[in-house]
């Protein structure tokens, strides 16, 4: 299947991954960032669109190369317009841009691996969304409220700039995130497909497979993108979907069931949970599987565990203490239909916003009674300060700006949690000197810490 567009990137594919995780489990999420979300509910994962990555990306681009930050472009484009260029015929839309510079350490240069880690730093900014009264970014990418449900398209661009100075090498990022709606298609089968090298469960840049085979039964097939992912749009049903080629040492093939909303699933190649096979009329249980401790003294209290099904059940279990240090994922389903379903475990150490993913499979032949009910899709990362962020909305592509607002506040060093990779935390205190954008052109020279450059526009 030939799609416009842009191929995501494989940490554009991820910054998607760590936003669906944040949607799917938004209070742990939250305590990760030292924010009380106990009160915002699951929503459904976003799926991506490959126009929406065109016109992210093309704008975080534009941004670095004329040295702005905001969502109209010096030539007066706005995202609607540049949403429709990019061939997206848009009913709603809505925008987050972000934007930080960090540094390398003093005589070196960036880690393979920094991208991906920029990557929760944005999204972290993001959701706190210090200085932002009306919390626009927050509110837009949880989906708090539902005012956005509609919106289950998104693209993610991200572009960057190295420049350096005083033995130091800088590294601007820009993030754009676009949501947009239509009138013709959705809900979305969305997810990836990828080899778990990393053995934590989740999807990492360099992990995705592309070129597989996604066949829904009875309905058509799409490819996976460069990166792994992969969208498609189903009427609700229950449906079988087969992954196959492109690097898969063999078929897998999982059912899904579609109600209003988007569904999420991935395929791995090597799961990391347990094959639970279902008994009379459909009852599913007994352990996905186990996990160690990630501190030393947890106790069952230490963790907030989600447990996806993979039918549109979801439910939150405690671990069971196990020897030396262990802990053990048990819980149960009854399935309405026959066939093989993805389980999914997100699991999250409340201390430090430390995630780890189990992947499991359920085996049903006989059906039960119980009818699906819609899920949602979420993990958690850290937030840096020094950045900025804006977003914009528009339910009315033909509406008017009715509210404008832009902050800047100066801020000295103070302690961010930052997950490193290998999903270990530690405090990281922000001292050294900070880029600010020469007026005149990029790249920047180095003076003392700029202050954050965070605005917020809605259209309705």
């Amino acid at each position: 299947m030939l799609l416009s567009g842009y191929s995501p990137s494989p940490v554009e594919e991820y910054y998607l991954q760590l936003l669906n995780d944040a949607r799917f489990n938004p209070a742990a999420y939250g305590v990760s960032l030292g924010l009380n979300l106990s009160n915002v509910a699951p929503s459904q994962p976003l799926a991506m669109n490959t126009s929406l990555v065109e016109s992210a990306r093309l704008h975080s681009q534009d941004m670095i190369a004329q040295n702005y930050f905001a969502h109209v472009t010096p030539q007066g484009v706005d995202p609607g317009g540049r949403i429709a260029a990019a061939g997206f015929n848009a009913t709603s839309w809505a925008e987050s841009i972000e934007t930080n510079t960090n540094p390398s350490t003093f005589g070196g240069g960036f880690s393979p691996s920094y991208a991906a880690w920029d990557a929760g730093y944005s999204l972290g900014n993001l959701i706190v969304d210090q200085g932002v009264p009306d919390l626009g970014h927050r509110v837009m990418l949880l989906d708090i409220g539902g005012q956005d449900h509609a919106m289950q398209q998104v693209g993610i661009g991200i572009a960057s700039q190295d420049t350096t100075s005083g033995g130091f090498a800088y590294r601007q990022t820009d993030t754009t995130i676009d949501l947009a709606s239509t009138n013709t298609v959705g809900p979305f089968l969305t997810g990836v497909v990828f080899n778990d090298t990393a053995g934590n469960g989740e999807y990492q840049p360099g992990e995705g497979l592309g070129g597989v085979t996604i066949t829904v039964a009875g309905v058509g097939s799409t490819t996976t993108l460069d990166a792994g992912g992969y969208s498609m749009s189903l009427a609700p049903g229950t449906y079988t979907v087969t992954a196959s080629g492109g690097g898969l040492p063999a078929p897998i093939a999982r059912t899904v069931v579609i109600g209003s909303e988007n569904v999420q699933l991935n395929f791995v190649t090597d799961p990391n949970g347990a094959t639970l096979a279902g008994g009379a009329a459909g009852v599913v249980g007994g352990t996905i599987g186990s996990f160690a401790a990630m501190a030393a003294g947890d106790t069952p209290a230490s963790y907030s565990i989600r447990i996806d099904w993979g039918d549109g059940h979801t439910s939150f279990v405690s671990p069971i203490p196990g020897p030396n240090g262990t802990f053990s994922i048990q819980g149960g389903n009854t399935y309405a239909s026959t066939g093989v379903y993805a389980i999914r475990v997100l699991i999250t150490h409340i201390a430090d916003g430390q995630t780890l993913a189990l992947n499991g499979t359920a085996v049903v032949n006989e059906p039960g009674d119980t009818p699906p009910a819609t899920g949602s899709s979420g993990s958690g990362l850290g937030s840096g300060a020094g950045a900025g962020a804006g977003s914009l909305t528009a339910t009315n592509t033909g509406g008017t700006t009715l509210a404008t607002g832009k902050t800047g506040e100066h801020r000295r060093g103070r302690h961010r949690n930052i997950r490193h990779l290998q999903g270990r935390w530690h405090l990281r205190t922000i001292l050294h000197p900070r880029l600010r954008h020469h007026p005149a052109a990029r790249p920047a020279q180095a003076v003392n810490w700029s202050p954050a450059h965070l605005h917020h526009h809605r259209w309705w």
